[in-house]
């Protein structure tokens, strides 16, 4: 079984500079990231997809030619799990800054 976090803990765990969204209900994580062009952003989904592949963990996304959106849940549990800060904090990694673009 995967323990639901509190929204007081997801918070911790993600620290402010991380621009993730946290719902209200503590169901999901969520964040935009806009990119110049629309190969930049297909590459920044190319790599979540290998790297969630690996962690079995995967999340609902959208792209909108240069913009994606990424929310984290773990169905599981029904909210937001250290799976999904896991990724969360893995997705960030991949840009280098841990910031928006």
């Amino acid at each position: 079984m995967v323990d639901k976090l509190e929204n007081n803990q997801i918070s911790a765990l993600l620290g402010d500079k991380k621009n993730w969204h946290v719902d209200d209900h503590g169901h999901y994580i969520e964040k935009v990231w806009e990119f110049e062009n629309f190969p930049m952003a297909f590459s920044f989904m190319m790599r979540v997809a290998f790297l969630s592949e690996s962690l079995k963990h995967h999340p609902e996304w959208s792209n909108m030619s240069n913009r994606v959106f990424i929310r984290l849940t773990t169905h599981e549990c029904n909210g937001v799990s250290l799976k999904d800060i896991e990724l969360a904090q893995q997705i960030d990694m991949i840009l280098g800054d841990n910031s928006d673009v």
